[in-house]
C-alpha cells in the first residue's frame, strides 16, 4: 500500500506540479513549444531524480525514461493525472508484491 501511496506521490510533484509550473513558464517564451520542451524537461527530472533510486541501473533507467514519457504523453493529452497514476500505481504495488526493482523490466 505504501508503494502506491508513493507513486501518487511522485506524480503529483513530477506531472502535476513540476510540468505544469515548467509549461506555463515556458509559454511565456516558446509559446507552444513550451509543451515539448517542457515535457521533456520534465521526464530529464524525472530520470535524474529515479538514477538515485536505481544506482544508474541502465535497464532500470531505460523503462524509468519511457515510463516518465508515457506520463508526460498521457497528461499533457487528457490533461488529467489519471492514466499516469494508473499506471504507477499499478507498477509500484506490483513491483512491491514481487519485490523486484523495475515491475516494467521481466528479468
Amino acid at each position: 500500500m505504501a508503494s502506491a501511496v508513493a507513486g501518487w506521490i511522485e506524480n503529483m510533484f513530477f506531472f502535476s506540479f513540476i510540468l505544469t509550473s515548467l509549461t506555463r513558464i515556458l509559454e511565456t517564451y516558446l509559446s507552444v513549444m513550451a509543451y515539448p520542451v517542457g515535457g521533456g524537461l520534465t521526464i530529464t527530472i524525472f530520470t535524474v531524480f529515479h538514477s538515485f533510486v536505481y544506482a544508474l541501473n541502465p535497464v532500470a533507467m531505460t523503462w524509468v525514461f519511457i515510463f516518465g514519457a508515457i506520463c508526460v504523453a498521457s497528461t499533457l493529452l487528457f490533461k488529467t493525472l489519471v492514466v499516469a497514476d494508473a499506471l504507477h500505481i499499478s507498477n509500484n504495488f506490483i513491483a512491491s508484491m514481487i519485490n523486484a526493482k523495475v515491475a516494467l523490466v521481466i528479468q
